[in-house]
């Protein structure tokens, strides 16, 4: 059963990223906006497992890390995303929206509260910090493949050159 639910989910996965590359190559604005929304509604969806935040323990580790790493907190409106999701507690917020979540000292103080009305937690949502980390990730890539395909091209070059000498 769960290799069926991978395989299907792979499948959709598969199917949504080529309908946006598709799209894309055939400049086909209503694609693009179709392909875009897939991926938009599946991340809101991922967050809207926020409220299992604290039964999570992996989960908990990645939101908090990425929640300091990019010194923010909550996803598309700021902290107000945790306001709206975490039912145990209206106005608390994870500790990593204030504090940081590998420092033991900090953590470990209990007395130390993040809350809504507190002025140190961060107040933008990670949605914009992450599309621009990976925008970043995707230049990289993309420079160091077009730097691999130019050494080949020139390799190509070369090898053409030296047939040509040859014959």
């Amino acid at each position: 059963m769960f290799s069926v639910m991978v395989i299907a989910g792979g499948s959709l996965t598969f199917l949504i990223s080529w309908l946006g590359c598709w799209a894309a190559n055939r400049e086909n604005q209503f694609l693009l906006y179709t392909s875009s929304g897939a991926v938009r509604e599946e991340v809101i969806k991922s967050m809207k497992k926020y409220p299992y935040y604290q039964d999570d323990e992996p989960l908990k580790i990645a939101i908090d890390k990425m929640q300091w790493h990019f010194a923010c907190c909550g996803w598309e409106k700021g902290a107000e995303d945790w306001k709206e999701n975490f039912r145990k507690y209206k106005n608390e917020l994870p500790r990593s929206c204030c504090f940081d979540p590998e420092d033991e000292n900090e953590m470990r103080n209990e007395d130390k509260l993040c809350t809504m009305k507190n002025e140190e937690h961060f107040k933008k949502g990670c949605a914009i910090e992450f599309e621009k980390q990976f925008l970043i990730i995707i230049l990289i890539i993309f420079g160091c493949l077009t730097a691999v395909a130019l050494i080949q091209f020139t390799a190509a070059c070369f090898a053409w050159m030296l047939g040509s000498a040859i014959a």
